[in-house]
């Protein structure tokens, strides 16, 4: 049917209806979709002809604009129609000239850089000083982001585009499945998104961002996900642990007797402190003259190197230096920049946290304890023999609350000497291998 009356346009059934000189009306599922195509040959792209064999215009299409009601009328379409059919004759594509209005616009707006642009910059900016474990993790996870978006200039980037899968060849990053399947991992990519695209210049509307935004698609994460803490041993039975744990002896094929990992694990259990930061500890770190293992602030969790920032001190106590003596004894050649506790793969090649947990698990089989529950051991423990809450604090280098003057107070003293009487007595205690009478074997959850 050809389109010559704008009533032509609704009486129309569906397919493709001549309108004008390379004007045609695309109506398909019954009108739902309908719209104005002007189709051309290129005067710029050339591709050959297989019956002529000869050069000619390649097929193009480029679309006019909607066709239904309140939309861009026949008379509109038309003249728009004419407008490219000037530029084809000037030699020029409409396509092109469309495409370079476009960019122009942007490059106004500063949106030109593509994702992998933003990443640098973000890396540059943000990452520099933080601890390496912090840093290591926001790379990963910019990684994935760059493999999705990589090349799309930013002003391309869309809310669909972050929350729905890929779907027919257009990128998706699948941020509401994640949502409702993995939030925690959902919720650490959406801060990460929505401060990278905060951090382009021009841009009319942060794609990322929760307030007015995401929040309108998702649910909130209290909804969709409860957290769940990690089991660990109860005080009380913290003498049976460590037990099992001096007596335990590989039992494999390579048959290396009390190994490595069971020397790592017991420091972790006698110092409170966090297993990834035992095992980048270096002998460097290790003030012998003083008995204190200074904490590099690299190695600490969410740290931020801050101007004279002193390393975090923590008391070397007769069980914890025999662990380290242990260590030097085995490894004798050993320069201060090692590792103390390497893996079994070489000297300076870290120690997996893994390996502690699965050491972990297969001292208690019958419970999943997990390898960062020590600390709330020592919290527990703590509390039942009324020491102060802000010693187990400052001995497991935990975030403290209140305001920055509270913070500051703090830290203008480590209480290391009475943290030093205090990990004394844990350290007899631990040494304890009589469990309580009359007590059951139990294990609580791990305190947030």
């Amino acid at each position: 049917m050809e389109i010559t009356k704008q009533r032509h346009v609704g009486e129309a059934p569906d397919g493709v209806h001549p309108a004008g000189p390379n004007l045609v009306l695309d109506k398909r599922n019954g009108g739902k979709q309908c719209s104005w195509i002007f189709r051309y040959r290129s005067p710029t792209d050339r591709v050959t002809d297989k019956r002529t064999g000869r050069l000619i215009g390649k097929m193009k299409v480029i679309g006019v604009g909607s066709a239904h009601p309140g939309h861009v009328t026949l008379d509109e379409a038309r003249a728009k129609a004419y407008g490219y059919r000037q530029q084809v004759r000037d030699g020029k594509d409409p396509q092109q000239v469309r495409d370079d209005a476009r960019k122009a616009v942007l490059e106004a707006a500063g949106l030109t850089m593509t994702v992998n642009d933003l990443i640098s910059k973000f890396v540059e900016r943000k990452l520099t000083g933080l601890a390496s474990v912090t840093r290591k993790a926001h790379l990963g996870r910019l990684a994935h982001i760059a493999k999705i978006f990589g090349r799309l200039p930013v002003g391309h980037v869309t809310r669909a585009m972050i929350l729905d899968n890929p779907k027919d060849g257009k990128p998706g990053f699948g941020l509401a499945e994640m949502w409702a399947t993995q939030t925690p991992k959902a919720i650490q990519y959406q801060n990460l998104l929505d401060r990278l695209f905060r951090m382009a210049e021009g841009l009319e509307k942060n794609p990322a961002a929760w307030r007015g935004n995401l929040e309108n698609e998702l649910r909130k994460a209290s909804e969709v996900h409860r957290p769940q803490s990690h089991p660990y041993v109860r005080y009380q039975d913290l003498g049976q642990f460590m037990d099992r744990l001096r007596h335990y002896v590989d039992r494999s094929c390579r048959k290396r007797g009390h190994t490595n990992a069971s020397l790592a694990l017991e420091f972790v259990v006698l110092t409170a402190a966090r297993p990834d930061e035992v095992l980048r500890a270096r002998w460097k770190d290790i003030d012998w003259h003083n008995n204190i293992w200074n904490k590099s602030w690299d190695h600490r969790k969410n740290r931020h190197k801050l101007p004279g920032e002193a390393p975090h001190r923590v008391p070397i106590t007769k069980p914890m230096m025999d662990v380290l003596t242990e260590m030097r004894r085995r490894h004798q050649d050993v320069r201060d920049d090692d590792l103390i506790f390497p893996s079994d793969h070489g000297q300076n090649i870290k120690m997996a946290v893994g390996t502690l947990q699965r050491l972990n698990v297969s001292l208690w089989p019958e419970k999943r304890t997990h390898v960062h529950g020590f600390r709330s051991t020592l919290k527990g423990w703590c509390k039942h023999h009324k020491y102060p809450m802000h010693l187990w604090e400052e001995q497991a280098d935990h975030m403290e609350q209140g305001g920055k003057a509270q913070k500051a107070y703090d830290h203008a003293d480590d209480h290391l000497d009475d943290r030093r009487h205090m990990m004394e007595a844990y350290g007899v205690f631990a040494g304890r291998t009589k469990a309580d009478a009359g007590k059951i074997v139990e294990f609580n959850r791990m305190a947030k």
